[in-house]
């Protein structure tokens, strides 16, 4: 081959040899959740989704398999909010429930242990699970009402049991647990709902929800449930312009220099 013919392939083949290094490097994942979890953040400012969640899939399975609690739950958090973005929520499903098979002795005292455990029962509803949901909600529903109780997210608890449990409304269980959590909300509610509402932000959304079910059981109490809520709702509504972040239950994560927030999610009414 004469210097010109090599001349002439070495043009040819050298923007080849440059766009597959280019591919190969865009391929590859840092080896450290901490880097990962940096450039998921660069990503998620880019409104680069795919990249994002390669990142903290990166970042849950280094952290995973090195058994931290913190770090795995960041990714998991991410992995969480960047589905939504997506539109595919149910996909982080599958990390959820690694992470409580894994975290769960760990999470028993940790501070999103509610919102964790209650976005794993959200996921399992949101992919044709009701039954799995409704064991779930039943059970963070049970460790949220022992001990102290933080009444907001209780009771966002309680709604997403009422509308879980609303397609199965006839089964014995379900009947015992509505009549039981109504009148211990209308205890606690008392003569004065309109003024007692402020300490018991949520109490609506959850009456609602249990009205919703209630009716489908033709339980007796739902009428007096729904003049509680007349007189609630528009309350609690003035309380939410005034703080509007309080209901949504977040916590902010970091991913690197950025910050997010993850939330306890609620169903949609039926």
């Amino acid at each position: 081959m004469g210097n010109q013919a090599r001349l002439l392939l070495a043009v040819v083949l050298l923007p080849i040899a440059l766009s597959g290094c280019g591919k190969k490097n865009a391929a590859v994942l840092p080896d450290s959740w901490e880097v990962s979890l940096a450039r998921a953040g660069e990503a998620w400012i880019a409104k680069d989704m795919p990249r994002a969640w390669a990142l903290c899939e990166n970042a849950f399975a280094i952290a995973s398999k090195a058994g931290k609690l913190d770090p795995a739950l960041t990714s998991l958090d991410c992995l969480g909010e960047v589905a939504v973005k997506q539109g595919e929520a149910t996909k982080s499903l599958p990390f959820a429930a690694k992470f409580i098979a894994e975290h769960g002795r760990a999470l028993e005292t940790h501070t999103a242990r509610f919102r964790v455990r209650n976005n794993h029962a959200v996921l399992l509803f949101e992919s044709g699970k009701p039954d799995e949901a409704v064991a779930r909600f039943r059970e963070v529903v049970a460790d949220a009402e022992s001990g102290t109780i933080n009444f907001p997210v209780f009771l966002t608890l309680v709604r997403n049991l009422a509308l879980a449990w609303y397609g199965s409304a006839s089964s014995p269980e379900a009947k015992a647990w509505v009549s039981e959590t109504g009148a211990w909300l209308e205890e606690r509610l008392g003569p004065d709902p309109a003024f007692r509402i402020a300490a018991l932000r949520g109490s609506t959304k959850a009456l609602e929800a249990l009205i919703a079910i209630g009716e489908r059981q033709a339980h007796e109490a739902t009428p007096r449930w729904r003049r509680i809520v007349e007189v609630t709702r528009g309350k609690e509504e003035d309380l939410e312009k005034h703080d509007p972040t309080w209901r949504r239950l977040c916590e902010t994560a970091k991913l690197g220099e950025i910050g997010f927030v993850a939330c306890i999610r609620e169903l949609s009414a039926p």
